[in-house]
C-alpha cells in the first residue's frame, strides 16, 4: 500500500505549447484515444470567465498515474467575481483518466490531492461528466447518475 506522501499533484494552465506538449505526451503515456481529452476540442469552451487547466497526477514509485483536463471558472455573485471557484469538465464524458491499472488506494490518493487542492485554491464546486471506463469509481465526491448512455463497438463503418 502506498502513503499520500509519495504523490503529487501538478496543476497546470494551457498557456503555452510547453504545457500542450506536457499534457499530449501524458495522454499518449497512458494511452488514452478517447477524443474527449484532445486538446483541440476542450480548448473550444476556454473564454474570459473559464480558464483550461488540468491535473498531472504521479507517484514517485510509479510515474504518471492519471491526467484530468478542466475548467477553471470564477464565481461571479450579481455580476460581481468572488474569490471563489468553480471546476467543471470541459465538453465531452471526460473527468480523470487513469492509466489502466491503477489500484483501489491510488484512485483514492488521486482524489484525496484533488480535494486537497480544491481547498487550497478557494474551489467550492465541481461538475463532472465522468468518461465511460468507469473513472468515477472511488470518487471522493457525489455523484449523481442523470444519463443513460450506449457504448459499443461499430461493426460496419460502412451503414454507419
Amino acid at each position: 500500500m502506498q502513503s499520500i506522501e509519495t504523490y503529487t499533484l501538478q496543476n497546470k494552465s494551457f498557456t503555452n505549447k510547453e504545457s500542450i506538449t506536457i499534457y499530449k505526451e501524458a495522454l499518449n503515456q497512458l494511452k488514452c484515444d478517447s477524443a474527449y481529452y484532445c486538446y483541440e476540442l476542450l480548448d473550444s469552451g476556454q473564454n474570459e470567465h473559464q480558464e483550461l487547466q488540468f491535473f498531472l497526477f504521479e507517484s514517485a514509485e510509479e510515474g504518471l498515474l492519471a491526467v484530468m483536463p478542466f475548467l477553471m471558472r470564477e464565481v461571479l455573485i450579481n455580476g460581481i467575481k468572488t474569490q471563489y471557484y468553480d471546476v467543471s469538465s470541459p465538453w465531452g464524458y471526460n473527468g480523470p483518466f487513469f492509466r489502466k491499472d491503477l489500484s483501489k488506494e491510488d484512485r483514492i490518493g488521486f482524489w484525496n490531492a484533488v480535494d486537497a487542492w480544491y481547498c487550497d485554491h478557494s474551489v467550492v464546486s465541481e461538475f463532472l461528466r465522468f468518461n465511460f471506463f468507469q473513472n468515477y469509481i472511488d470518487y471522493s465526491g457525489t455523484a449523481v447518475h442523470t444519463l443513460l448512455n450506449v457504448k459499443g463497438n461499430i461493426r460496419d463503418w460502412e451503414a454507419f
